[in-house]
């Protein structure tokens, strides 16, 4: 709404709307034969101000819920961010377990291998002890057998 220069401000639709009715209701006053007319000119000029005070609160209203919408929308906005964050770090994550898995699949590999070695290992020790054992029985069986045809000789 604009000033005028005498600092008042412009009267709106309204307020242009009521003076005008109070100035005709004024002359109906006068005419007894209009008082017909004058009720019904108060009914619709009732009824045009309830639909005015009804249109400015449905504005109102479509304001409120505009701005409604706009904070929802940006929180959907947001919500939909943070879900594709969370994907983002969900696949992530899939990723590391995954490579943790084929971590614990060849660590288990290494495992078996190692265990393989040292049966192998092992195998390899007794058949070396029961090798070296044989060997020193032969040389205590030979020893024992050269003292004996030392001892039958003398």
């Amino acid at each position: 709404m604009s000033e005028p220069a005498s600092g008042r401000a412009s009267p709106t639709l309204g307020d242009r709307l009521t003076d005008d009715f109070n100035k005709i209701i004024a002359e109906l006053e006068n005419d007894p034969a209009m008082g017909k007319f004058k009720e019904e000119y108060e009914k619709v000029f009732g009824a045009l101000v309830n639909s005015n005070d009804s249109e400015k609160k449905l504005i109102q209203k479509c304001r409120d819920l505009n701005a409604e919408i706009v904070a929802n929308a940006a929180k959907v906005q947001s919500a939909l961010k943070l879900a594709d964050e969370d994907q983002g770090t969900i696949d992530k994550l899939k990723g590391e377990v995954e490579k943790a898995w084929k971590m614990v699949d060849a660590s288990k590999e290494k495992e078996t291998r190692a265990k393989e070695n040292v049966q192998a290992l092992k195998k390899r020790s007794r058949r070396s002890s029961q090798s070296r054992s044989a060997r020193r029985r032969r040389r205590r069986q030979a020893a024992g057998t050269a003292q004996g045809h030392d001892a039958t000789a003398r």
